[in-house]
């Protein structure tokens, strides 16, 4: 049944693309289930939503889903001269809105709208900024054709500036006038194609294209995609020009060559593909093991970003560690000793967090990490919120190594996809028991909402204990896989596992990889 009246959310994503529009209207049920981070985006701004009623005190809720009972809401609340209103509904030519604030001085002068959003603003792309302007245009279209006066159009979102505790800073507003001026002058032609496009038989023929991935990744990708081979030229990882590629008809991997490719690992996967051989370079692997020094202590941290500041100094989205798994093994093929760390309170976790890292990390060794970049900012963050333990937080992050970058440069199976996760990695090369699918907590946008859901159940809690245990099972998981890549990297090197051979370049139709050597490392069956 096509729908009669259009939303803002449903008009934006027609401005995004009209097929998105179509099947969210016609086709929901091939939309993709809501990952862990929809659920945690949608969370975190409903948070952020309520903090900004704040600043506009006393204002009326409407509260009401159903359409109808809240646009009479939202006309009883102007009538009787409110000053704020939270969530009122308009609806013009069956286009149905939802404001997040609207507030005024008094009740004889004009509006102030504010869009509020769980956002600081910063790096943000012209996707994103694109769709803020379409979603805060057709809003300001309904109201003007309501004869709502308005004075100011911002859009509202999070100051990265703002630390607790001084949290009066914690919005900024950015006048979007200007900016939906353009818009505002077409949404007439917008609408009537949109409309006309809802009362198609079948879904409109859109190509794939750059707006599946961004702003965000479309829920209806799978679907749309499904004709896509595997491995193709989205399987390169980090390619900028993939949408050139693909625009120009050279989708799969055998219409590609080396020379299309400027990066050294861009082109070994390339060639894997190709030759459907998994790649192995023992030499730069076993010059990158030789350097680790044990104990070898493999690390994982899970942190928090509360985009609301609630400890001392932090800042909107500050990632707060309250976790840590840790294996150590004194010496090679060594038994493991396991120590973690689960913080158990609603206060600061990072004091008890860093006390139990400093005594459970040797203070000798190398500290073996899967992405260093990541465990790297959150201890160099802890070392300056924290000075006091200054000299043991950097003493730890000068110990890391990455096992992530082992891999990265010296191995690669075509099973990979273009994807050095550990999520991905290990259960190619470990085998499908090396997966997260068993576990009740399997990444970490879950952890960070199991944590935020365990501070609200009482301590005695069934629920609570599964879901604690839960934890603990999915960061040891991590700093446990760790070890196993690491155990299969050595047997490779040492001749117990597959065997390696040498690929030659020249069995490709490209030019050589520009290193010194000319040959490729594949790990195969001879």
């Amino acid at each position: 049944m096509k729908p009669e009246t259009i939303t803002k959310s449903q008009f934006v994503a027609g401005e995004r693309c009209a097929k998105l529009q179509y099947l969210s209207c016609n086709a929901p049920g091939l939309r993709a289930p809501v990952s862990s981070l929809e659920q945690k985006t949608l969370a975190v701004g409903q948070l952020v939503t309520a903090a900004a009623r704040e600043r506009f005190p006393n204002g009326i809720l409407i509260s009401s889903l159903d359409p109808e009972q809240a646009l009479k809401e939202t006309q009883q609340a102007i009538d009787a001269g409110a000053l704020t209103i939270y969530e009122p509904a308009f609806c013009y030519d069956n286009i149905l809105v939802r404001v997040d604030i609207l507030s005024r001085p008094t009740s004889s002068t004009p509006w102030n709208f504010h869009e509020v959003k769980a956002t600081t603003y910063s790096n943000i792309s012209k996707e994103q900024e694109q769709e803020y302007q379409n979603d805060i245009a057709i809003q300001i279209w309904v109201l003007r054709n309501h004869n709502i006066e308005l004075a100011e159009v911002y859009l509202t979102h999070l100051n990265s500036d703002c630390r607790h505790p001084d949290l009066y800073n914690l919005f900024f507003d950015v006048d979007y006038s200007e900016a939906i001026a353009p818009m505002l002058q077409k949404i007439g032609d917008h609408l009537a194609k949109q409309r006309a496009v809802l009362t198609l038989v079948s879904a409109p023929e859109i190509s794939i294209g750059r707006q599946c991935e961004k702003p965000r990744p479309c829920p209806f990708s799978k679907h749309c995609w499904r004709a896509i081979p595997s491995p193709s030229i989205f399987d390169i990882p980090a390619c900028r020009k993939k949408w050139e590629f693909f625009n120009a008809g050279r989708l799969t991997i055998d219409s590609l060559s080396i020379g299309d490719f400027r990066s050294e690992i861009q082109q070994r996967i390339l060639v894997c593909y190709q030759e459907d051989h998994p790649y192995f370079d023992a030499d730069l692997i076993s010059q990158e093991l030789d350097s680790w020094v044990y104990p070898l202590v493999y690390l994982d941290f899970e942190s928090i970003d509360p985009p609301i500041p609630c400890f001392p100094e932090t800042r909107p989205f500050q990632h707060l560690p309250f976790q840590f798994s840790c294996h150590i093994q004194g010496k090679a093929h060594a038994p493991l000793a396991h120590k973690e760390f689960l913080f158990d309170g609603s206060d600061d976790p990072r004091p008890a967090f860093i006390e139990a890292l400093l005594e459970a990390v040797p203070q000798q060794g190398s500290i073996v990490v899967y992405y260093a970049p990541y465990e790297s900012t959150r201890l160099k963050e802890l070392a300056r919120d924290f000075p006091q333990y200054t000299d043991g937080l950097l003493a730890i992050r000068s110990r890391l190594v990455d096992l992530m970058e082992v891999i990265k440069k010296g191995v690669y199976y075509p099973e990979f996809l273009g994807s050095f996760s550990i999520k991905k990695v290990a259960p190619v090369i470990l085998g499908e028991t090396a997966s997260y699918a068993g576990l009740e907590v399997s990444d970490g946008v879950q952890a960070m909402m199991t944590f935020e859901k365990l501070k609200e159940l009482p301590a005695e809690c069934e629920e609570r204990t599964k879901l604690y245990q839960a934890m603990l099972a999915y960061c040891k998981q991590d700093t446990l896989l760790m070890v196993h890549l690491h155990q299969w990297l050595q047997d490779e090197l040492s001749g117990k596992g597959i065997m390696i051979i040498k690929l030659p370049v020249s069995r490709c139709s490209s030019p050589p990889l520009p290193s010194t050597s000319q040959t490729i490392n594949h790990v195969g069956a001879v």
